[in-house]
């Protein structure tokens, strides 16, 4: 059920990821989901796949920058789409050369953080509440 790749776009324009050719067909299939995007529109969208779904967070605006997750079907919507406003924060100040220094180090942290099923507290509850049963 994990996060499998991040990116950050600069409207079109491929900024960062990570992991960096571990997934290269998830990688290519996000972007074309990527390009699709309408510029400067605000927008959350999933697309289903099979086994896989293609998540995206557009900021719209002038300088509009394009979030965009590939993760395992049955992780929850709501995980997918904290783990892109948390990016999106830490990523909302910086200049195109900060962004494109710091970036990866924040998408591997972020990855990592959000695939770990203890920090989701709603699923931690869940576990307290089944092993009570």
């Amino acid at each position: 059920m994990p996060i499998k790749y991040a990116c950050i776009n600069d409207g079109k324009n491929l900024v960062s990821e990570f992991p960096v050719n571990e997934y290269p067909h998830e990688a290519a299939t996000m972007q074309k989901v990527l390009s699709t995007v309408p510029e400067r529109e605000y927008r959350r969208q999933t697309v289903e796949d099979t086994h896989t779904n293609y998540h995206y967070l557009s900021t719209g605006g002038e300088a509009s920058r394009v979030f965009g997750v590939v993760a395992s079907s049955d992780m929850q919507a709501r995980v997918i789409f904290a783990f892109l406003d948390s990016v999106e924060q830490g990523v909302r100040n910086l200049s195109p050369y900060e962004l494109q220094n710091n970036s990866k180090k924040l998408l591997s942290s972020k990855i990592e953080h959000f695939n770990n099923p203890a920090n989701d507290k709603i699923s931690a509850i869940q576990i307290e509440i089944d092993k009570a049963k």
